[in-house]
């Protein structure tokens, strides 16, 4: 026999199921089935998510608010900006000596309001 029970939003289905009094399968399977149930139901409970304290910003991240490079939520703003760099590599490698030869060029594209006054390269 079956039958449509509802329990908040979840659609659950109650089973009943006639079992012989002699067969020790009367007693396990019930039990089983309301394990399962019991084990639906926490499953399909909506746990509460805590709410987080304040978070204060410190003052570099208002500084950029304020800039337009961020908005409130962290985002980039109106006035955020990448650097881009671009490289030519131009290499020749001689096995013989285990000895590599070459140049490279760099084409740096500033888009930052401020001026660099050098550039760091780390080589490894």
């Amino acid at each position: 026999m079956e039958s449509s029970l509802r329990h908040g939003n979840q659609d659950l289905l109650e089973l009943s199921i006639i079992f012989r009094a002699d067969s020790i399968m009367s007693k396990i399977i019930p039990a089983l089935l309301t394990i399962i149930m019991v084990g639906t139901l926490a499953a399909n409970a909506q746990t509460v998510r805590p709410i987080p304290y304040p978070v204060i910003p410190n003052v570099n991240f208002d500084r950029a608010v304020e800039n337009g490079t961020r908005t409130s939520t962290g985002e980039p703003g109106p006035n955020y900006w990448t650097n881009v760099a671009n490289h030519e590599i131009d290499a020749v490698l001689d096995p013989a000596i285990r000895m590599i030869r070459g140049s490279e060029l760099i084409y740096y594209t500033n888009n930052s309001p401020d001026e660099l006054d050098r550039l760091i390269v780390p080589l490894r």
